[in-house]
């Protein structure tokens, strides 16, 4: 990712502030450039979830001067898309099934998505951080393109996970 082509990059501690910050900036960017407005609402959409996502699965510190509440999301504009990155801290447990369940929905038809998306909303439950694991799912889902994600180790209990979703 190029810096010049970064519309907003932020690392610390996500919270629900971040969405209102995001949005007052990316409104200002998609005026000035006069972005039609299905392409803004499709990448707020995006953000807002990206956002909930790293709010809602960020690890806590379990030592004090841990860095694992702190997270990232950086959007960017590469002239034919913008593309949303976000990044938090997980467990290493957690890594295989996530990156299989984005394999699959990577390799999903936006019909298959769609209707993947009806069976889980279904079934789903919350869970005990308040979601219904439906995020990446509807990221994909709205942005019809595959999401590109890596997990970069940090030490034998955890990894720094990276989503990157790119908006048409």
């Amino acid at each position: 990712m190029s810096a010049q082509n970064v519309l907003y990059s932020y690392q610390g501690v996500i919270d629900e502030s971040i969405t209102e910050k995001i949005s007052a900036l990316m409104d200002k960017h998609f005026e000035e450039n006069s972005i039609p407005s299905e392409r803004r609402k499709k990448f707020f959409l995006i953000m807002v979830e990206c956002v909930q996502n790293v709010f809602h699965h960020q690890l806590k510190p379990e030592h004090e001067g841990q860095p694992f509440e702190s997270g990232i999301i950086v959007s960017n504009d590469d002239n034919s898309n913008y593309r949303i990155v976000s990044g938090n801290y997980i467990v290493n447990t957690s890594t295989k099934a996530l990156g299989e369940k984005i394999d699959k929905m990577n390799a999903m038809s936006a019909e298959q998505l769609r209707a993947f998306y009806q069976e889980s909303l279904s079934v789903a439950e919350l869970s005990e951080k308040g979601g219904a694991g439906l995020g990446i799912l509807d990221m994909a889902r709205k942005s019809k393109m595959p999401l590109e994600y890596e997990f970069v180790p940090i030490d034998e209990h955890y990894s720094f996970f990276i989503l990157a979703i790119a908006i048409p």
